[in-house]
């Protein structure tokens, strides 16, 4: 079989023929005996041995873990690690951290966290094709289990986080809780105080040109039917 120099599984020294490097075993002999689908939770053991020309060779050997199962899904928590759930902030970013997925057989690789308008289904959060409504995304280790997100938005927004094995098989996605987090930037306004044993004498006041009764104990009440 000849190597064409402008393949990208050839290998072309300056001097000599070009050889392939890249080969795939099409294992037909298992197929044949219909032992090429590996069973769940089971390590399969290859040897590869290459010999040149020269007869010299090389063995290589891939051991591969078949994972048919999901990871178990965890806790999402809007709020730093070791502190309870926010459900509202006024500030540019804010931290979210998670724990409890567990993956018995291979292990979890990674983690991927969506911010969005509503909680994120595990199609989106794994395909990321065509997702409209998120508004930041990440993608992190399995030795991370926070992360902190911008907050470009106003209103209330949902986190969902799913975790994939090192088989890529991905879990069942997690939603932060039903309130979400809230982004607040508006100044709260201060309506008819009470001051709690506060006195005061009983008297008519104008607001905004308007009669008022400003009673003992603070509370202003207006009055209808009046002029002033």
């Amino acid at each position: 079989m000849t190597c064409p120099t402008d393949s990208v599984e050839c290998y072309c020294p300056d001097i000599g023929k070009c050889e392939f490097f890249i080969y795939s075993i099409p294992l037909n002999q298992l197929v044949k005996e219909d032992k090429h689908t590996g069973n769940h939770n089971r390590n399969y053991f290859f040897a590869i041995t290459v010999t040149n020309n020269a007869m010299l060779t090389t063995t290589e050997h891939i051991d591969v873990l078949v994972d048919e199962s999901q990871p178990e899904e965890g806790v999402v928590i809007e709020g730093p690690i070791d502190s309870n759930d926010i459900d509202y902030t006024s500030d540019d970013s804010f931290m979210v951290h998670w724990h409890g997925f567990i993956d018995h057989e291979s292990g979890i690789k990674l983690y991927r966290i969506g911010l969005a308008e509503r909680c994120l289904t595990r199609e989106e959060l794994y395909n990321l094709v065509n997702v409209k409504v998120m508004i930041a995304y990440t993608e992190l280790p399995y030795q991370e289990t926070s992360v902190r997100l911008l907050a470009n938005f106003t209103g209330k927004s949902y986190v969902t986080v799913i975790a994939l094995n090192n088989a890529m098989e991905a879990s069942n996605p997690v939603c932060s809780d039903i309130t979400g987090i809230t982004r607040d930037k508006s100044a709260p306004s201060i309506r008819n105080i009470t001051l709690q044993h506060a006195t005061w004498s009983e008297s008519i006041v104008c607001h905004k040109g308007r009669p008022h009764l400003l009673q003992s104990n603070l509370r202003k009440v207006p009055l209808h039917n009046s002029t002033v």
